[in-house]
Order: C-alpha cells, then structure tokens, then sequence
C-alpha cells in the first residue's frame, strides 16, 4: 500500500506498475536448471495457453493504434500478473503501448512509458518478472548480496529512452509465486479482460516486430 495525495492506493493496480526491457535470448523461463528463452513461438506459449498460467496474443498481421484482445474472462475470479507485450522496434519514432482494463466491468486505459529507440530483438514486461544473473563464473554467481545489489543484472541500464534494461535473465512469474513472494499481482471477482495496442507497428522481420505473440499472466477460478 501507498498513501498519494492523501489517499491510500494499493500497488495491485496496473495503473503503477512499470514497463522493462530484456534481449529475447535472456527472457524466457526455467524447466528444471534448464534455461528456455522466449521466442516468437517456444515453449512459453505452450506453458500459457496449455497449462493454465495465462494466454497469448497471436494475431499474425497487427494493425497500428488497433487494441486486440489478450485475456476476456467473465464468471470467475482470480488475478492479473504481468502482460507481455510484443516486440517493436523503433529507431526515431517514439513508440507506446496502450493497455485497455476491465476489471469487474469497470473499463480503464492505461499508457506505457514512451520508447524512443528500441530493437526487434527486445521484449518488454508490463509488470511483474523474474530476475536472475547472467553471471557463469561460479565464483562469483554464488554471491548473493551482489547478485541482489544487481550484479550481472543491470538494473539502471537503459534498453531505450526512458525503459529500463534488465541485462541478466528476465523471467516470466507464475501467479502463485508472485503470491507467494508478495509481489502485487492485480484480483478480480467477477470478470476480466486485458487489450493492448501498439502506436507503431514496423516492418515484420523474421515474426518479431509487432507481429510478434504476446501473452498475459493470469489466474481463473469459476465462481459458485
């Protein structure tokens, strides 16, 4: 909880939430000690759309300034952890993000910071991750006030104007762990739904870009 402008807000709300960016060789999940890095169409869809931690976007041709659908659930309850967005690139044109919200039946827009410059090789979290080193020396991986102070993690690196770097490992982050660690996660009791449009679309380049999936973390439990 925050106290803003005299009044307590909670940082469950997506509203304060922020946006990061990590290579899409370094975002991905773990299966076991086995690193599986986020490609355009890997595992991690499977792990969304098949067992249950959330869904993706796939649209294969997105139009600019277009919302398109990532979640639309009604009759449960749960919540809503990060969304994944897909990759752009930008090299003058400042690029955003705008996420529509419905939460409960109440309907809000949400704009992302703005991205001056930004490469197809980049994917951007709105939300919560997971951060690990990419550190190979076992010397000093082992280190663990180092690795929490941001070593080989870069935390005030900056992968555009404005975003955030996350050079190590950026890691998508079920549900349950973020309860279970305490990070904000974002609850719902009657219905969801989550659409995200992009001001810039690009040119497609091997299926990054705009063109690219995208995907939103989340939990559904139907309501009696």
């Amino acid at each position: 909880m925050a106290v803003i402008g005299g009044s307590t807000e909670s940082l469950t709300h997506p509203k304060y939430w922020n946006m990061v960016a990590c290579t899409d060789t370094s975002t991905g999940h773990y299966a076991g000690a086995t690193f599986l890095e986020m490609g355009n169409n890997s595992t991690w869809v499977t792990q969304l759309d098949s067992y249950g931690y959330g869904a993706t976007q796939q649209t294969a041709s997105k139009t600019a300034d277009t919302y398109y659908t990532y979640v639309d659930i009604s009759g449960s309850h749960g919540a809503l952890g990060s969304i994944i967005l897909p990759q752009t690139s930008v090299n003058s044109t400042d690029v955003f993000f705008t996420i529509k919200l419905t939460t409960d039946g109440v309907e809000e827009e949400i704009k992302t910071r703005v991205m001056g410059t930004m490469y197809a090789s980049y994917r951007c979290f709105y939300g919560a991750f997971g951060n690990a080193p990419n550190d190979t020396t076992a010397a000093t991986r082992v280190d663990p006030v180092a690795t929490r102070s941001g070593r080989y993690m870069y935390y005030f690196n900056g992968a555009g104007n404005g975003i955030p770097d996350i050079s190590g490992k950026m890691l998508i982050m079920p549900i349950h762990v973020c309860q279970n660690e305490g990070i904000p996660v974002h609850p719902y009791t009657t219905s969801l739904k989550v659409e995200v449009k992009c001001s810039h679309v690009g040119a497609p380049y091997s299926g990054r870009y705009y063109e690219s999936y995208g995907g939103v973390i989340y939990t559904a439990t139907p309501n009696i």
